[in-house]
């Protein structure tokens, strides 16, 4: 059974890093520059440039049937 992976996404509410970011012109470049190196990183191994997620905060009432979906969905994966 897939189990529940917690630490497997760095998640940052584009609204938060745009502030910190707007702060600091130099960070600003550098996030620039890790963006354009994991996309290298992807391409180099026949990935898509660029994934699309969605995201459920966990404080949610209904992340856990959220998170159920996705456990369903795995399993399915699975067994193919």
């Amino acid at each position: 059974m897939v189990e529940k992976e917690y630490d497997k996404f760095y998640v940052f509410k584009k609204e938060d890093l745009d502030a910190v970011l707007d702060k600091n012109p130099l960070l600003a470049e550098h996030f620039a520059v890790i963006q354009s190196l994991v996309t290298l990183h992807r391409i180099s191994r026949n990935k898509k440039p660029k994934n699309r997620y969605v995201v459920c905060n966990q404080d949610e009432p209904y992340a856990e049937q959220v998170w159920q979906l996705i456990l369903d969905g795995e399993k399915k994966k699975e067994t193919r």
